[in-house]
């Protein structure tokens, strides 16, 4: 089986970005992606793991339950390769592929997935793909906060829009859906606390694993794109096409990193956040 390239990191951190650089680097990311290039097969696999613990991406602390319970752990791990093996992995394998014999995880090219929650189901996944490449994704903790609280009110107004078209089934029929994906992150020290709290994760979780691991910051990848991109080809041992490392590099826009620091509270905030920043190496 052909190990994928697992893409993690905080949301909000640039793996958006990182996706969209492997996609041009000749990756299979997934034939359906929500609007965060997370492929959906995967995405909907993680909130239904993270939801047998009572948790979701804004709590994603309760997955250690399942992760502790062993009974548990293995109908939930038996789940996902039932998934992984069925129809559903069209979502991820595309058409083409899935009609002739390609699921998706065992493609022949490099391929991968990204979906933040996976720093929290981590243990899970590197039990289906003993041999996965991870590749984890850093961001300085202030820009992922404001990023997330400005993302906020879009959540609030795509929950109303979406409780006014199924109101008459909520109505009728237990509720299946959150009435909006954000909740905690209306605020910035919720939203802030959250980046923590992945960050603790990413540390619980690939510390001493043995799989390939390389972790970048997105300053550096916006600094100096063509050199990270070019570290990471060559760590996943991808032969881009010619041109392809350019057209990678090109979608970086460097203005993005450390943005927090031209707004006029910036400097004085990250003074104030300076120990909880350098507890995870900002």
């Amino acid at each position: 089986m052909n190990p994928p390239i697992v893409v993690l990191g905080m949301h909000r951190s640039g793996t958006t970005l990182v996706v969209r650089c492997l996609e041009r680097l000749g990756v299979h990311m997934g034939w359906r992606q929500d609007e965060n290039a997370e492929s959906l097969l995967f995405l909907r696999l993680n909130e239904w793991l993270l939801l047998q613990a009572g948790g979701n991406w804004e709590h994603p602390g309760p997955v250690r339950e399942l992760l502790a319970a062993p009974e548990v752990r293995e109908l939930a791990l038996q789940h996902v390769r039932d998934t992984l093996a069925g129809p559903r992995s069209l979502a991820h394998a595309g058409p083409r592929a899935f009609l002739a014999g390609e699921r998706g995880f065992g493609r022949s090219g490099p391929w991968g997935f990204k979906d933040p929650r996976t720093l929290a189901t981590l243990p899970l996944w590197l039990e289906v793909f003993p041999g996965a490449r991870l590749l984890h994704v850093r961001r300085h903790g202030i820009d992922v906060a404001r990023s997330l609280v400005t993302r906020h009110p879009h959540a609030v107004a795509a929950g109303q829009a979406a409780f006014a078209r199924r109101r008459r089934r909520y109505a009728w029929l237990r509720p299946r859906w959150p009435l909006i994906e954000s909740v905690r992150c209306r605020a910035f020290p919720e939203a802030f606390a959250l980046w923590e709290e992945y960050c603790a994760l990413a540390e619980q979780h690939l510390a001493g694993v043995g799989n390939p691991l390389v972790e970048i910051r997105f300053e550096d990848l916006a600094a100096d794109p063509a050199r990270v991109l070019g570290a990471v080809a060559a760590w996943a041992g991808l032969q881009p096409e010619a041109g392809a490392l350019a057209a990678a590099a090109a979608l970086v826009k460097p203005q993005r990193a450390r943005a927090f620091a031209s707004a006029a509270d910036g400097a004085a905030l990250e003074r104030e956040l300076g120990p909880r920043l350098a507890r995870f190496g900002y």
